[in-house]
């Protein structure tokens, strides 16, 4: 179109049909350039030898827009060559850009390395909107809440990033493929939590049947399985609603194949019901004499079923039978495979010991001795970590060293922190330790010492800790934001834009050294908009800013009012309050009682001083706990009030 445009305009005969036909092309040009705004236009740059191409593809539509996730990518090549720079490690922030930096004296150079040095401060005035290096711990926590904290600040400072209320304690839970959602198990709740993991909110509660506790997400992330207290129920992960409830009786344990074709679910009374995923139901039961843990090895693409009595059948899926059992000691429990899936670790808490058998011949190489009832297992790429229940010491043992028949099985350990981290623990179904992002560390949460701790191979002690603010962390989970070499020489992840506008995608790679600021337009989403004005109350304070002392009964009055009428939402029976003094050391959840004409009352006495947050709550009127609308009280203590 514009080779035809330029043509046009330089022809010696530009006439008035000339200039009619290059209005028309001018319109369609001009058109497609607004309506073709599809997908943003990769930019690129060269540096020092190096080509950087910036790429942000839009995941749900064909337009780059507000509140949608779009995938993130910078490739990096070689310009004399073309290959691929392979092991970078590139950081990235998208910020607004703001009258002030559209407006500065500074050159757009000085400009961009002066953000970029904002942001890698570590400042909290200083973040990015969007940070493409970020990732977040969470903890289970034994309340009916999870909590969120960002490592920047965490890890020595206790910076809390979100606490997030559910309905009651959970057991189990799973993250997406795009760790964009997060499944949760609430069995007093009878049902499954979905929480956003960019909002750190729960948008969904699905019934699940009743007791939904372990869970497990299908590796091509079509159905989330959950067992209950009869069998399972399968959960379309697209429409969140249930696909199947196949009755097969008390599950403990599940397992996928990695082809998605077959469910292992074990029975404590000692036998594993194969589900044919296609037909979403049960075709067969394999006896085992009692399962402890399920496992699937993509190197045997057998079912590895731990056994109390000390055997590890391995079962064959597609032809429903047990191939050969592994003999052990009795006492088997969880059973778990390193990286490749040929190095099997099953922990003995009985015997204290933890075996190691190799899935290439199905036999048992080694046995590790070790002390206090190891209980779980975890691998980083170069290390098995086992914690115990009775200990607070966790092992680490060589992947190298692992499989090795009839080889002595080298130990470390470090302290995963003060406390022994005790039976309580075993309340909760999901990990108590996992791998940290980056490669060679593991997080491990310690309910005793109410505390996440951090630890970094090579180092004899764990180099940092979360306070986890009087909760105990019952397992521990890693949501990664950070971009990461899928494949040579491209760098990526998924991001979900923020607000409409002109922003700056700025870029710093340490060798060669570089800091650059691209520039992507976000456009606004009018479905996001129209949610928007759908907010199901308006709750407004009637006093701003309130301020009592410890000791006195605090009355927090406010008004709901109806988001489009304005008028007041009255006589609501349904009324709650989640009462937390930041950052969630206390809360506690209670009615609020009914003033008249839309006005409501939450009366309580702040234990001790602090910030304390009121989150709202009315079933029958849509409003949610997760909300963004929420009441503040301050308390001060006794004596800085009586002295003013």
């Amino acid at each position: 179109m514009t080779f035809l445009l330029t043509k046009m305009i330089s022809l010696p005969f530009y006439s008035k049909p000339a200039r009619f036909v290059v209005a028309v092309l001018l319109t369609v040009w001009l058109s497609l350039s607004v309506e073709g705004q599809t997908r943003p236009a990769k930019q690129r740059i060269v540096h020092e030898g190096v080509a950087i191409e910036l790429s942000i593809q839009p995941l749900s539509s064909n337009r780059l827009r507000e509140g949608e996730d779009a995938l993130v990518r910078f490739t990096i090549s070689d310009t004399a060559t073309g290959s691929p720079v392979r092991r970078l490690q590139p950081a990235a922030w998208i910020s607004l850009r703001t009258d002030a930096t559209t407006e500065s004296r500074m050159t757009p150079a000085k400009a961009c390395r002066d953000r970029v040095q904002e942001f890698l401060s570590g400042s909290v005035f200083g973040q990015a909107e969007i940070d493409l290096n970020a990732f977040f711990v969470l903890a289970m926590n034994g309340d009916a809440s999870i909590s969120v904290v960002d490592p920047r600040f965490g890890f020595g400072g206790s910076k809390l990033l979100a606490m997030i209320p559910l309905k009651s304690p959970a057991a189990d839970w799973v993250l997406s493929a795009d760790e964009n959602r997060l499944f949760v198990s609430l069995p007093e709740a009878n049902q499954i939590a979905v929480i956003d993991t960019a909002s750190w909110r729960v948008v969904a509660n699905v019934d699940a049947g009743w007791l939904p506790s372990r869970l497990l997400l299908q590796p091509d992330q079509k159905y989330l399985w959950a067992t209950t207290s009869d069998g399972i129920t399968a959960i379309a992960t697209d429409k969140l609603q249930i696909a199947a409830r196949i009755a097969v009786g008390q599950i403990g344990d599940l397992a996928v194949s990695d082809d998605n074709r077959w469910i292992a679910a074990s029975h404590p009374t000692g036998a594993i019901s194969l589900i044919d995923v296609r037909s979403l139901q049960s075709v067969a039961e394999v006896k085992t004499g009692g399962t402890a843990s399920l496992a699937f090895s993509t190197l045997s693409k057998m079912f590895y079923a731990a056994s109390p009595d000390g055997t590890i059948s391995v079962i064959d899926a597609n032809r429903r039978l047990v191939v050969t059992r592994i003999k052990a000691e009795a006492g088997l429990s969880q059973v778990r495979f390193a990286p490749g899936g040929r190095i099997g670790f099953v922990v003995n808490p009985d015997k204290n010991v933890v075996h190691i058998f190799d899935a290439a011949d199905n036999q048992l190489k080694q046995t590790a001795d070790v002390e206090k009832s190891p209980d779980q297992i975890t691998f980083t790429d170069g290390q098995a970590y086992v914690r115990h229940r009775d200990s607070e010491i966790v092992l680490m043992i060589p992947l190298k060293s692992a499989g090795l028949a009839g080889a002595t099985v080298p130990v470390v350990d470090f302290p995963g922190g003060q406390k022994p981290f005790g039976a309580v623990s075993r309340s909760a179904l999901a990990d108590g330790i996992v791998p940290a992002p980056g490669g060679g560390a593991a997080l491990v949460a310690n309910p005793a010492d109410k505390s996440i701790y951090y630890y970094k191979e090579g180092m004899a002690a764990p180099m940092g800790n979360f306070s986890n603010y009087g909760r105990e962390p019952r397992a521990v989970l890693v949501v990664d934001r950070s971009l990461r070499e899928r494949r040579p020489g491209e760098y990526e992840t998924i991001a979900r834009m923020s607000r409409a506008g002109v922003h700056d995608v700025s870029l710093f790679l340490d060798s060669p050294r570089l800091i650059h600021c691209f520039e992507i337009a976000i456009e606004p989403n009018p479905e996001l908009a129209a949610s928007r004005a759908k907010k199901s109350l308006i709750v407004t304070p009637l006093v701003k800013n309130p301020v009592v002392k410890v000791g006195d009964t605090a009355r927090l009055q406010f008004r709901l009012s109806d988001p489009i009428s304005k008028q007041p939402k009255a006589e609501l029976k349904d009324v709650g309050a989640m009462l937390m003094l930041a950052p969630g050391v206390w809360h506690r959840r209670q009615a609020a009682r009914v003033i008249g004409d839309g006005v409501y009352e939450v009366e309580f006495a702040p234990p001790q001083p602090g910030m304390y947050y009121v989150y709202l709550e009315s079933p029958s009127a849509g409003l949610s706990l997760n909300n963004s609308q929420y009441l503040t009280l301050q308390v001060q203590p006794k004596e800085r009030q009586e002295q003013q």
